[in-house]
């Protein structure tokens, strides 16, 4: 179920597309992978590569992920983030939650308003 501390993660780290929770939920799950934006994109059928290293460098910029020089990506090592991305996939995995989340998400705005207001 959606918390307060999932809506501010989600609004601290602009986390503000569907295609961002779904790479940040996908490398959370699978820390197992070589994870290039080329592989991303074919992995979670985005198609556009661009799109996916321009989310990569998003979420490196707020701090959720690191990268090589050949662009592998990773979670960061930080324990606080990958609690909240624990409780963040568990959000997805679950239908209405995942509802929820992506009407924070994808709705213009709604991230500022959800924070405002508080879940």
């Amino acid at each position: 179920m959606m918390n307060e501390a999932i809506t501010d993660f989600v609004y601290t780290h602009q986390i503000d597309s569907f295609q961002k929770l779904r790479i940040i939920v996908f490398l959370y799950e699978h820390t197992d992978l070589v994870k290039t934006p080329l592989e991303l994109a074919h992995k979670l059928h985005l198609g556009d590569v661009m799109l996916v290293d321009r989310i990569i460098t998003d979420l490196q910029y707020v701090g959720l992920l690191v990268t090589n020089e050949d662009r592998c990506c990773d979670i960061v090592a930080k324990p606080e983030t990958r609690i909240l991305l624990a409780q963040l996939a568990q959000v997805f995995k679950t239908p209405v939650s995942r509802q929820e989340l992506l009407h924070l998400v994808m709705k213009p705005g709604s991230v500022v308003e959800h924070y405002r207001r508080g879940w």
